[in-house]
Order: structure tokens, then C-alpha cells, then sequence
């Protein structure tokens, strides 16, 4: 007999998401973030290596993408790029998580 099986319990997913509200955090939003994290993760290789060093997904919502970009001008080129980029974030995270993404000038922090 493996130990391990003896110690461990089967949990409904509905005693997890219960779990999750008790503690007030949204399934939702936490997979949005792990998510974003994965696009974090992977971005150079999504954009290419100077986009990627040059922009940096920030938050995931209804959908929506939101990625920031140190310069007005990344943000017009990866514009340009929109159509590719979802195809590859689908390639990643799966059909159907993001249809849109929005792109705007700020800070981008170095990774």
C-alpha cells in the first residue's frame, strides 16, 4: 500500500470553491492571473525577443488582454502584430481565454 494514497482525501471541486469564497478570492480571477503569468512567462517568444523586452502583459479581464509597452510607437506596432499575437496566445494557453487584446503606453518593468 503507497502511504500517500492513505493520506490524501478526494475533494469535490465544489469543496474548493467554497474554500475559495470563505477566503473571498475568485476562481475566476485567480485563473486569470496564473494565466497572465503563463503570457508573462512566454511573451518573448509570442512577440519576439525585443518586443517581448519592450512590452509586458498586465491583466486579463472579460476576455480582454492588457498589455503595456514602454513607447507609444510599440504600442502601433504590436497593433500591426494583433492578429498573429492571438494566434499564438491561443497556441499557449488554448482556444476562447483571450479574444481581444488592448495596448497601451506605461511602465514596463525589466524582467
Amino acid at each position: 500500500m503507497n502511504p500517500m494514497n492513505d493520506r490524501m482525501k478526494k475533494i469535490e471541486l465544489s469543496e474548493i470553491f467554497s474554500s475559495l469564497d470563505k477566503l473571498d478570492l475568485n476562481p475566476e480571477q485567480l485563473l486569470a492571473e496564473q494565466n497572465v503569468k503563463k503570457l508573462q512567462n512566454k511573451w518573448s517568444e509570442i512577440v519576439g525577443e525585443f518586443l517581448g523586452n519592450q512590452s509586458s502583459p498586465k491583466k486579463l479581464e472579460a476576455k480582454l488582454l492588457y498589455v503595456t509597452c514602454k513607447h507609444s510607437l510599440l504600442v502601433q506596432e504590436l497593433e500591426f502584430m494583433k492578429s498573429k499575437i492571438l494566434t499564438e496566445i491561443e497556441k499557449k494557453l488554448g482556444s476562447g481565454i483571450i479574444e481581444k487584446i488592448k495596448f497601451t503606453a506605461g511602465y514596463v518593468p525589466k524582467t
